[in-house]
């Protein structure tokens, strides 16, 4: 066994996951080819890189062993399934056209910058223009006076960096989403972010509401999460509006979500950036569960 086959002992409450995942079509035509990774541990290794570079930035690790033993944890675990739907939604626009970009030591950087993507809410098929530029000519465009190209060169003696060195992967990450966001004139705040949270709430449930009546949603929705975990990712500000929009929901059509929701809580740990989809998972969650009580009853 190899350094990285060893150090993938260190992850067992994941391992089939992510061996699972390392067996994908992603990996199989996405990204570029090769005899040795597939065999040697490479694979399930950048499935943990592009956790860590996705939700665990501020803790990245370049020592493999290190990587896994952060992220054996049983609350990844949505985060694993994250990744994997990433990588299922490239191999489906990109299938092999792209492998000259997709090379192993970048993919995380990718994913990571696929999930920023997200944040855009526009079609999958719009990442392929991004990939399109960036090989014609944004691989060269300078970033804070850096190319993509050049972050592993140490600007004091220009050697080359270790590829997973922090402030590598950290750089790259950047380098990327300035593009990308350049690239489709985006500001820092998705435009979602524009939209009050009343105002979203009456257009995802397309429900004529008075400003009262949410506000009572809101109140209820406070006392809800009373009993949850409060230092969740489900509790940033950022996913408040598909919060306030389940509960809204459930209240105009007669649901106690007092159960249900300190159940989601357990299940889940991230939330999706597009709050309006956030709101259709959650809604379809909360519909499934509130059958499944109704047959207990019976």
């Amino acid at each position: 066994m190899n350094t990285n086959q060893k150090a993938l002992t260190y992850l067992d409450i994941h391992a089939r996951e992510v061996k699972n995942i390392a067996n994908s079509k992603f990996f199989l035509d996405t990204i570029h080819p090769s005899s040795s990774e597939p065999k040697n541990g490479t694979y399930e290794r950048i499935v943990c890189e592009s956790v860590m570079a996705t939700f665990h930035l501020d803790n990245w690790t370049s020592t493999a062993r290190n990587m896994y033993k952060y992220l054996n944890n049983k609350q990844y675990e949505d985060e694993f399934k994250k990744i994997s739907e990433y990588m299922n939604r490239i191999e489906t626009v990109c299938a092999n056209k792209y492998q000259d970009i997709f090379i192993s030591k970048n993919i995380y950087a990718w994913i990571a910058t696929f999930d920023y993507f997200t944040t855009f809410n526009l079609d999958d098929a719009r990442f392929l223009e991004f990939l399109d530029a960036f090989k014609e000519e944004l691989i060269n465009k300078p970033v804070d006076g850096l190319k993509f190209e050049d972050t592993e060169l140490n600007a004091e003696n220009e050697k080359r960096r270790g590829t997973k060195d922090k402030i590598v992967v950290t750089t790259k990450i950047s380098i990327l989403k300035t593009l990308m966001k350049e690239f489709f004139h985006k500001d820092d705040e998705p435009e979602e972010e524009l939209i009050s949270d009343y105002d979203f709430v009456r257009e995802v449930l397309d429900y004529d509401l008075r400003d009262d009546q949410i506000e009572f949603c809101e109140e209820l929705l406070d006392d809800l999460t009373i009993n949850v975990d409060n230092n969740s990712k489900l509790m940033d500000e950022k996913n408040r509006k598909s919060l306030l929009a389940i509960v809204t929901y459930a209240t105009e059509n007669d649901m106690d979500l007092d159960d249900w929701i300190v159940d989601y809580f357990k299940r889940n740990h991230i939330y999706m950036n597009d709050q309006r989809q956030n709101f259709r998972i959650m809604k379809q969650d909360v519909e499934n569960y509130m059958r499944q009580k109704e047959k207990i009853a019976v």
